[in-house]
């Protein structure tokens, strides 16, 4: 479903070149459950974005469902992974003042509450603990319950890939066991999730099919 071939990510800076990806090389299917690795810095974050179709390498190939994809433009890029793709971001990016329900609905837009998206928001948010919180704003939520919120909202289109940007890193240890049996369980639909972390729960808990570190 995903492969890429010598893929490089260059940022330049102030006339600083800082390279944080170098040919790398990986190939993942669908239905698999696997996870980046490594420390702060180490370019996660990089390879996330690249995958998840919201940014283009400098260098190298990227496949995504057979299509090669590196050189798309953003619009391009946009409409290709629109319901494929549910993404979990590091700071989360929610509207603070709108309420939990209301952001998981955002990538459902402009489609009607006829398409069943409203429901499935809200078994999204009960299940992930915050059924009694649908209509607080995002806001007056802890930083535990807006990820939350963003896992929600990466699901809520039913996705071909979820990819999860250090998605524990506000989760207490038995929440981020819960992320990683409900994303074992996507797994078992066809999903296929790609993890970052250097969440020493998340590290350890032998839940992959693959570690790329």
């Amino acid at each position: 479903m995903i492969q890429t071939k010598n893929l490089t990510k260059i940022f330049t800076t102030a006339e600083v070149e800082t390279t944080a990806l170098n040919n790398v090389n990986l190939e993942v299917q669908e239905g698999e459950f696997v996870a980046v690795m490594g420390p702060s810095g180490c370019g996660k974050s990089t390879l996330l974005h690249i995958a998840g179709m919201l940014d283009n390498p400098t260098n190298g190939e990227y496949y995504f469902m057979g299509e090669e994809v590196s050189k798309y433009s953003e619009k391009k890029r946009a409409n290709l992974r629109k319901g494929k793709i549910g993404f979990v971001f590091q700071q989360f990016h929610l509207m603070q003042r709108t309420t939990a329900l209301k952001n998981v609905m955002l990538p459902t837009l402009p489609r009607t509450d006829e398409d069943g998206f409203d429901h499935r928001a809200r078994v999204l948010l009960t299940r992930l603990g915050l059924g009694d919180r649908l209509h607080t704003p995002v806001r007056r939520l802890s930083g535990g319950e807006q990820q939350r919120v963003a896992i929600a909202r990466a699901l809520v289109n039913e996705p071909l890939v979820v990819v999860a940007d250090e998605p524990t890193a506000h989760l207490d240890s038995r929440a981020a066991l819960e992320f990683l049996d409900f994303m074992d369980e996507l797994k078992g639909r066809g999903t296929l999730v790609i993890v970052a972390s250097h969440d020493p729960v998340v590290c350890g808990a032998g839940c992959f099919d693959e570690v790329f570190d």
